[in-house]
């Protein structure tokens, strides 16, 4: 059995387990017709819309013989109520807590997506829906995105990048803040910076003042980096961090101590003018041939210029399709037997 339970964040698991899922992932990319989990069947919870999560979670189960059921609530299954201690009054007919104690019975493992709810950060930081999934489910729990982690897109993109470099990037990678029209969440970038730094790869994270990611967040990537004598820094000069980058994984995400007040901050923006904070081809120009990355969906022209989303230095269709393999992987090492 794995070494882990649930699967909520790469900060859980040690380098060499990491290692051993991107060389499974590989190994499962050309194998499409697999029985390692005939006769289990996975449960997909989405409490969050979804387009590459939703199909390349389900293929992968099937790919490797095991049921899927997928489940929305609120679209044919019941809205589902989070909150303990009062009377349940609203538009929600079932609790958490008996929701995930009977899909525990019928399923091997539960898979579930969910979102912050943007009102306040000091509730949102505890991951109060993934926390309860996890302490209420008899079977193991697969984070396909919560308000804190996407642990199986930061694999995907660890995996992209390894197989890219043939091993190891041969210079630094670097994650830089990008414009967009909403406040979004950090579960990426904290993801993606967690898990380069646990891998022992150079990261820069670069980013206009007031949109530090969360504290926690930062120093697990100082302690990684300390442990594997790696380079980890964070500047606002994107300019200085761009400079012979050989990654440049983009991501917008919100300010927390704007969280809740969306309309404040993208006003903010643009009075700062962040809208430069594009990847452009002038960029990309000042990196050492840099490869690019995102998680996708991304808006072409505000995130990324068209130009360097769909040019040949591009790694987003990769990262996707690495979704897949690197979501087999985990299944197999959340339900293996052996």
């Amino acid at each position: 059995m794995s070494a882990i339970r649930h699967f909520y964040t790469l900060a859980d698991l040690e380098k060499v387990h990491i290692e051993g899922l991107l060389t499974q992932a590989d190994w499962l990319r050309g194998h499409r017709t697999l029985e390692e989990l005939r006769g289990r069947a996975v449960i997909c919870l989405y409490l969050a819309p979804s387009l590459r999560t939703r199909v390349s979670m389900e293929l992968a189960a099937r790919q490797l013989g095991a049921y899927v059921v997928t489940l929305t609530p609120g679209h044919g299954v019941w809205k589902l109520a989070f909150d303990t201690g009062q009377p349940m009054r609203g538009a929600e007919a079932e609790h958490i807590i008996e929701a995930v104690g009977v899909l525990g019975r019928y399923g091997d493992l539960l898979a579930v997506r969910a979102f912050p709810e943007r009102q306040s950060w000091e509730r949102d930081a505890k991951d109060p829906v993934l926390r309860a999934v996890m302490e209420h489910s008899p079977v193991p729990v697969l984070n396909l995105e919560s308000t804190r982690y996407h642990p199986c897109q930061a694999a995907a993109d660890i995996l992209t990048i390894r197989r890219d470099a043939a091993g190891e990037p041969q210079g630094p990678v670097v994650l830089t803040w990008t414009d967009h029209p909403k406040a979004l969440p950090v579960a990426v970038p904290s993801s993606f910076a967690i898990g380069i730094t646990r891998m022992g790869w150079d990261l820069v994270v670069t980013h206009p003042e007031g949109y530090e990611l969360p504290a926690d967040v930062l120093e697990t990537c100082r302690r990684f980096a300390h442990e594997s004598g790696s380079a980890f820094a964070v500047t606002h000069d994107r300019t200085q961090a761009l400079r012979g980058a050989r990654y440049v994984y983009a991501k917008s995400w919100g300010r927390l101590d704007r969280y809740g007040d969306e309309q404040r901050e993208i006003a903010e923006r643009r009075e700062r003018g962040l809208e430069r904070w594009i990847v452009d081809e002038q960029a990309m120009a000042l990196t050492n041939e840099a490869r690019f990355l995102h998680c996708l969906p991304v808006r072409a022209g505000v995130v990324v210029s068209e130009g360097v989303l769909r040019g040949p230095r591009s790694l987003v269709l990769e990262q996707a399709e690495n979704r897949l393999h690197i979501q087999k992987a985990i299944l197999m090492d959340l339900l293996s037997d052996g």
